[in-house]
């Protein structure tokens, strides 16, 4: 049993990284012979399409050929074509499971620079580098000052801090590189470190060292910091964002994990995360009008500020756990630890594998043109106050809809259709009127069919998920009634171990539908996609009939309350780096990796530093904050519009709005907001 921790390629060759069955860890460099499938009358493959038909398989003596034949043919229909990474991953480690954990070290470094010091120009030298071995303890400080580690008023044993003054930048990246060489991590994680610490320190790193002494932070020699394009699909402006690379280590932003299974924030700020998760915050500089001057001025409180930002990053994981799920849905998918972040690649790569398990391979890629269809159902709240309410929850309702409905491209059943609303439920499913008469066949709200004949590969895939997480529960449930009786840490440990599984397959199954509702999935069907939500609408839409018009219901006054997300209307005037200017314009201008979370919803990452005008509750004064992400989606929710002194804002209903109430500072809901409340204006 073996245990991989990067796979990457460089030519034709496969760069491992991972642990061999007694715990060492590896480094090699593998040839590899990819594969394919093609449609034959072959009676001896036992490999079948999706469709049941018979294949041959072709293997192809380097990734070179592969690449070439595969782009050739890119209009056959050639299927189980996939990167040769995930081919290779699924060959070499076909039983992974995690028995070593991975070895993390958190980064930051900080830049002495008169301005924001962009990644792609790295006009600034690097002054102080703080790097926490999450595994030991330690912390290893690089500065240009001196640093007294027995003076550093902080909460950390200063007999943890291996700390060397540099006498020049050279020096200092010189030793971040012998200490990442000496440590050789499996993870390397920082704080918006994707966009800002991990280009910084590979472009500063070939500036100063040059590109040959630099490639030794990886232990494959490869080091690279990409500026990858990507075209706005609202604005179809195009967008730049970073994409550094340390082949052989795994780089990973924690305000990417936060975003993606954490808590949500007032703002993405690790200031802010901190304070949610542990109550306290970073090393305050508050004193001084810059981060320059406190470099200048108090440069033992500057280091501390530093070691402070990598500590607060492995308390934060301690009790959030986030790397750990992380790396909990890598295994299970069997891919990199890049691609958890990313849209289709996690379930192509599982499908692709779970396929194969039943001796099917993945269907061919094709590009398919985007269509309409409808989103999720969003009822208008009914604005009061509910005294005695309850949380109705349909369980994993899309995946279930899936299984129930025999939902796959296989099972689709083009023969049949019913012509019924597109848009919306069409209300004759929800009054009963359009039943299905079909025996052999399953209708969904789409008015399409689904064969009943044979069970679908993706619906089983999801329910053999659904019983698996229903099986960890069931030992976590176990468990907890054994610590609750001896509060035995070895126990809980196990229990927190199912959780977070049982976190990570819930996760993984509900992100499915996001990309069965991709014209870039290769299982992307319009009919599919409209068949899920319109199903999901039905059920929601029976639902609410039941609870309001069931005669045994009506005696309670049952009330049916919805809330979303909260935001403000696109024309809204903000303050950033001292100018007014509209959010929607700041949205457009702003350069940066884009996250699409859905249709309409959508997240911009900045790539440069941008400053917003907000309030400090806590130091009762307004302050400039770094912009993490902007937000642009559409909602279907009561609007507020807040007058005051001149002033107005549009706001959704749940929208935070600071006032002072008496002698407190607070936020509230827009209905929150009583008479006599003085609202803050910034």
């Amino acid at each position: 049993m073996s245990q991989y921790i990067s796979v990457t390629k460089k030519g034709n060759y496969i760069h491992d990284c991972g642990y061999d069955d007694k715990g060492k860890k590896y480094k090699r460099k593998v040839k590899y012979k990819p594969k394919v499938y093609l449609e034959s009358n072959n009676p001896n493959c036992a490999i079948k399409t999706l469709f049941g038909k018979s294949t041959t398989e072709i293997t192809f003596d380097s990734m070179k050929e592969y690449n070439e034949y595969t782009y050739k043919n890119k209009r056959l229909e050639v299927h189980g074509v996939i990167d040769p990474i995930y081919q290779y991953i699924r060959d070499t480690y076909s039983n992974q499971k995690i028995f070593i954990k991975p070895k993390v070290l958190f980064v930051d470094a900080e830049v002495y620079a008169p301005e924001f010091p962009l990644p792609e120009h790295v006009k600034y030298e690097i002054n102080c580098l703080s790097a926490y071995n999450f595994k030991t303890g330690d912390f290893y400080q690089l500065s240009l000052k001196d640093y007294d580690k027995y003076k550093n008023n902080i909460d950390v044993d200063p007999e943890k801090i291996k700390f060397k003054k540099c006498d020049s930048e050279k020096e200092l990246l010189e030793m971040f590189i012998k200490i990442v060489q000496k440590i050789f991590p499996d993870i390397m994680c920082g704080f918006y470190s994707d966009q800002f610490d991990f280009p910084y320190i590979i472009n500063r790193s070939i500036k100063v060292l040059g590109k040959k002494e630099a490639s030794k932070l990886s232990p494959f020699g490869n080091i690279s910091c990409k500026i990858k394009k990507k075209v706005d699909r609202v604005t179809k402006k195009e967008e730049s964002y970073f994409q550094p690379k340390i082949d052989g280590i795994v780089l990973l932003d924690y305000l990417d994990l936060n975003l993606k299974y954490g808590k949500k924030l007032e703002s993405n700020s690790l200031e802010c995360l901190a304070d949610t998760v542990l109550g306290e915050g970073k090393v305050s500089y508050a004193e001084y009008d810059s981060i320059s001057q406190f470099w200048e001025l108090d440069p033992q409180k500057y280091t501390s500020y530093n070691i402070v930002d990598t500590k607060l990053l492995g308390d934060i994981e301690n009790k959030l756990n986030l790397i750990v799920l992380h790396t909990e849905l890598t295994y299970k998918i069997k891919c990199n630890f890049i691609d958890v972040f990313t849209t289709l690649r996690p379930w192509d790569v599982y499908i692709y594998n779970e396929l194969l398990n039943s001796n099917v391979c993945a269907l061919p890629e094709k590009n398919r043109p985007k269509e309409d269809y409808p989103g999720a159902y969003i009822r208008e709240p009914k604005p009061g106050r509910y005294d005695e309410n309850v949380s109705v929850d349909a369980k994993s309702l899309y995946p279930n809809i899936i299984i129930q409905c025999n939902i796959s491209p296989e099972t689709f059943f083009a023969g049949k259709s019913l012509d019924v609303d597109q848009n919306d439920v069409d209300q004759r499913f929800v009054d009963g009127e359009i039943i299905n008469k079909e025996k052999d066949l399953i209708l969904t709200a789409s008015g399409n069919y689904f064969t009943k004949n044979k069970k679908g590969h993706i619906p089983i895939i999801l329910e053999n998920l659904y019983n698996e997480r229903i099986e960890v529960q069931k030992q976590a449930a176990i468990l907890k009634q054994e610590y609750e009786q001896n509060k035995d840490d070895l126990v809980k440990t196990k229990i927190d171990k199912l959780e977070i599984k049982s976190l990570g397959i819930k996760l993984f199954m509900n992100s499915l539908y996001g990309a069965f509702a991709n014209n870039f999935f290769r299982y992307y069907m319009i009919e599919i996609a409209r068949s899920i939500t319109l199903t999901g609408r039905l059920s929601i839409r029976t639902m609410e009939k039941i609870i309001e018009q069931d005669e045994r219901l009506k005696k309670y006054n049952l009330s049916i309350v919805f809330v979303h997300t909260d935001s403000v209307v696109g024309d809204t005037s903000i303050y950033i780096d001292g100018n007014p200017i509209k959010i929607e314009d700041l949205y457009d201008k702003t350069q940066g990796e884009l996250i699409e979370r859905g249709d309409y919803d959508f997240i911009k990452k900045p790539n440069q530093n941008i400053l917003c005008r907000a309030f400090d509750t806590k130091k009762q004064r307004v302050v400039e904050q770094k912009v993490n992400y902007i937000m642009k989606h559409k909602v279907k929710k009561k609007m507020f519009k807040i007058k005051y002194k001149g002033k107005e804002v549009k706001v959704t209903q749940d929208h935070s709005v600071i006032i002072q109430r008496e002698d407190l500072f607070i936020s509230v809901t827009p209905e929150q907001i009583k008479k006599g409340d003085k609202i803050i204006i910034i």
